[in-house]
């Protein structure tokens, strides 16, 4: 009897041995194509609904992405879902949005329509893609942070390899282990369209132009293979009507007949129709998909012998995994900067808990610096639950940078900027910047800055401006609205510390020196030459911008606040006065297309009565650069109206009637008075009224303005062309 059992236990196990052997093992190729692969992740819904459960996947280019995604453990419709969060806008300007922007490039580099950099020689060096391969690493980093400890990618959930191509030699290259991210950055580097990626010394372009639909590469790996092919194929000369498909067809003549051979090796192949579609069309990505099922769907008596009980579980996520206790950061490439710096950019007071996708803005505004050429990140689990974050930073080795700007206002006349930045080796994390304006009133600025990230920073300005404008009233005579010629040389030492990596506090000494003359008048006359004089200021300062665009803002805030002491000055009759004044804008939409902007400023000058003209503040114009303590204010030509306390709020309606053009209608008034007994509560003094119609030009901002002001009782008009400086 025991022998009996023994025997029906045997004939079990061998059954089930047996049956277990049975299975063939699945491979699933993924073919390059762009945009036109998201069909692929169609294809995935119907394979994943059948149960058939694959165990090695191959890919190229987006073939590679989604193979990649798969392999790590996400299920079909979590990579839809990956897919539709991506703004391309933003993926092809990595770095660039502001609210990537840190407070300094906020400051001084928004004014700037062309920017090169310079080579060693000098000479400007052009990019080699239109996207740098920072924005597809950085997205692809995120999306594999599950898996960043596994450089091994046969120990992903299931087996993976993909193909690049050696940019040197035009060689094939497999990838079966290395930072999975990066591999598949180098595989869909497309040409042309993003930069080639380094690896080992190696530069690595997209796999498609070698092996566009590796099936080869499976062949000695499993039984059956399925392959998604969504190539086109060459187009004819009538579909050749645009850049991309050109680009795209160049690439295609040496992969079409490898292709066409590769489909030969294939079991079970799934061909969605995507004629029509090109490799940029990223915005049809539902039309994609569902193109994917459908011809998934054709093959689906093939794939039904394929099925089993296996069901994808796809990746846990809970939101939980967004915040990662990290305990030490390793650093590798750094030559002209320091660790500080880079936790200090990076907010990182370890140990301590981080948001992950708030990790990810403040590695993109550390890039959009300029200062770096990439910036990889791993996230590497120790002892639970602690992390290491390793960067591995490549510097831009283009210290020198020439920009271009050009402008035009009511005040300053037409100028044209040029810019000569550098990044002086002998002084980390430091930059040197020179702006010179010719034109109608020339003018320069100079700037030094080093920052020293969570430790206090210190930097340097100088900048020199001179401009006509009408002097209206006087502490000296009766005579009003004299034609005068300004000109204001400032030169500032200032230290400052960035807050919560948003808010800039510091405190500086200022040098001012400023000549004022009028042709008006005679030689001799007090108002001849009021002003010829130096002034010595300590003054403290508090700034805060998160608005999402400078000119044109839909929502964020910006708050400025500074404290001035004029200590000494070259007057003859100098007066110990103390200013304080504070701006303050808001910007919120009400719909998609209509935002509203409040704005309020506050002046207040204390001293030995009465204060000179120079220590007032004053209301007029529309001119955004901050001269001589002038705030906009419509329906009043520039600086029209002064006093040693002033109140100003003003709201704006801004309207898109189309992409990057706005129709704007806007209100302000103002208490402004000499004497602070003068100053009474719901008192105005001046109102304005404006509409105006606005372009975010590729050259700037472009704005006309119509105001009127009961005060002044005449329309007033503003055009404002380019960029302020």
């Amino acid at each position: 009897m025991k022998k009996n059992n023994f025997f029906f236990i045997l004939l079990f196990f061998m059954g089930f041995v047996l049956g277990q052997e049975e299975r063939k093992k699945v491979g699933l190729v993924l073919s390059g194509g762009g945009a036109k692969g998201y069909a692929h992740i169609g294809a995935l819904k119907v394979i994943e609904h059948q149960g058939i459960k694959i165990d090695y996947i191959a890919g190229t280019s987006i073939g590679a992405i989604i193979g990649g995604l798969y392999a790590s453990g996400y299920s079909a419709q979590q990579i839809e879902e990956l897919i539709e969060r991506i703004d391309f806008s933003k993926f092809m300007t990595p770095g660039k949005q502001r609210s990537y922007k840190g407070l300094y490039d906020k400051t001084y580099n928004e004014k700037y329509f062309v920017e090169l950099e310079l080579n060693k020689k000098f000479a400007p060096q052009l990019p080699s893609g239109i996207v740098n391969n920072q924005a597809p690493l950085e997205l692809l980093s995120q999306f594999f942070k599950p898996v960043h400890d596994i450089t091994d990618f046969s120990q992903l959930k299931i087996p993976f390899i993909c193909v690049a191509t050696n940019a040197e030699t035009g060689g094939e290259k497999i990838f079966e282990s290395g930072y999975l991210p990066e591999v598949i950055t180098a595989s869909s580097a497309f040409p042309s369209l993003i930069e080639p990626v380094e690896i080992d010394g190696s530069l690595y372009i997209d796999g498609g132009l070698v092996n566009n639909f590796p099936v080869d590469l499976l062949k000695d790996k499993v039984d059956i293979i399925i392959g998604v092919d969504v190539s086109s194929g060459l187009y004819s000369k009538e579909e050749l009507n645009s850049v991309p498909l050109l680009i795209e067809q160049i690439t295609s003549y040496q992969m079409v007949k490898k292709t066409k051979e590769s489909r030969d090796l294939v079991d079970i192949l799934i061909r969605p129709n995507i004629a029509g579609f090109g490799v940029t069309d990223f915005d049809q990505n539902k039309t994609l998909i569902a193109l994917g099922e459908t011809a998934a769907l054709l093959q689906l008596d093939k794939l039904k012998a394929l099925s089993t009980d296996y069901a994808n579980p796809g990746i846990k996520l809970s939101g939980k995994e967004n915040y990662i206790l990290i305990s030490d950061l390793k650093t590798s490439g750094l030559k002209n900067y320091t660790n500080q710096y880079i936790k200090g950019k990076l907010n990182l007071d370890l140990p301590a808990v981080v948001y992950y996708p708030d990790l990810i803005k403040d590695i993109e505004k550390l890039y959009s610096s300029g200062d770096f050429k990439k910036i990889k990140h791993k996230i590497v689990h120790q002892d639970a639950p602690k992390n290491t974050l390793e960067l591995e930073i490549e510097e831009n080795e283009l210290k020198n940078r020439i920009k271009l700007g050009a402008h035009f206002d009511n005040l300053l006349g037409f100028g044209l900027l040029g810019n000569i930045t550098t990044k002086p080796k002998n002084f980390k994390n430091s930059s040197v910047s020179l702006d010179a304006v010719i034109g109608s009133n020339p003018r320069y600025y100079f700037n030094f800055y080093k920052d020293n990230g969570f430790l206090p920073s210190f930097g340097f300005n100088s900048n020199y401006i001179s401009y006509d404008y009408n002097f209206r009233g006087s502490e000296l005579d009766n005579i009003k609205d004299l034609s005068y010629r300004n000109s204001v040389l400032t030169n500032q030492l200032f230290f400052q510390n960035i807050v919560f990596t948003k808010i800039a506090v510091g405190v500086g000494m200022e040098h001012q020196y400023i000549r004022s003359s009028t042709e008006t008048l005679v030689d001799g006359h007090p108002l001849k030459n009021p002003y010829r004089d130096h002034f010595y200021n300590p003054y403290s300062f508090l700034k805060v911008d998160n608005l999402d665009h400078a000119y044109f803002p839909k929502s964020g805030t910006s708050t400025e606040i500074v404290a001035k002491h004029y200590l000494a000055s070259s007057i003859e009759d100098s007066r110990s006065v103390s200013s304080v004044r504070a701006s303050q804008k808001i910007a919120f939409p009400i719909s998609p297309k209509l935002s509203a902007h409040i704005w309020g400023d506050l002046g207040i000058s204390i001293g030995t009565e009465p204060l000179y003209h120079v220590y007032k503040f004053h209301l007029g114009g529309t001119n955004q650069q901050e001269i001589q303590n002038t705030k906009p204010f419509l329906g009043l030509p520039f600086a029209y109206a002064n006093g040693n306390y002033m109140l100003n709020v003003g709201s704006t309606l801004q309207y898109s009637v189309a992409e990057k053009h706005y129709l704007k209608a806007s209100f302000n008034m103002a208490s402004l008075n000499d004497y602070i007994e003068q100053v009474k509560l719901g008192d105005i003094d001046f109102e304005g009224y404006g509409l105006g119609y606005g372009y975010d030009s590729p050259l700037g901002p472009l704005e006309v303005i119509f105001s009127y002001s009961p005060q002044y009782k005449s329309v007033v008009s503003y055009v404002n062309l380019g960029y302020w400086f």
